[in-house]
C-alpha cells in the first residue's frame, strides 16, 4: 500500500492536496470567478501546469468547465 504522501496510482497525492481535493477547489474558483488561470493554479497548488491542464480536461470531459 502506498503512503499517503507519495503519489500512487489511483490517487496520488503532491502539492499537500488529493487529486479530488484540487478538481474541486478548481470547481470552486471557476464558479467564485468565472475563469482560472493554469499557470496561477499551478503556482497555487504546487502542481506543473501540465497536472492542471489534465484536471481541466477531466473537468472539461466531465462537462464541468468549459475550456476557451
Amino acid at each position: 500500500m502506498a503512503n499517503p504522501g507519495t503519489p500512487g496510482p489511483a490517487g496520488g497525492r503532491d502539492g499537500g492536496l488529493f487529486q479530488v481535493e484540487r478538481r474541486e477547489r478548481i470547481l470552486d474558483r471557476v464558479a467564485r470567478e468565472g475563469r482560472v488561470d493554469v499557470a496561477e493554479l499551478a503556482r497555487t497548488f504546487d502542481v506543473p501546469s501540465e497536472t492542471i491542464r489534465r484536471y481541466l480536461t477531466e473537468l472539461q470531459d466531465d462537462q464541468l468547465v468549459r475550456r476557451v
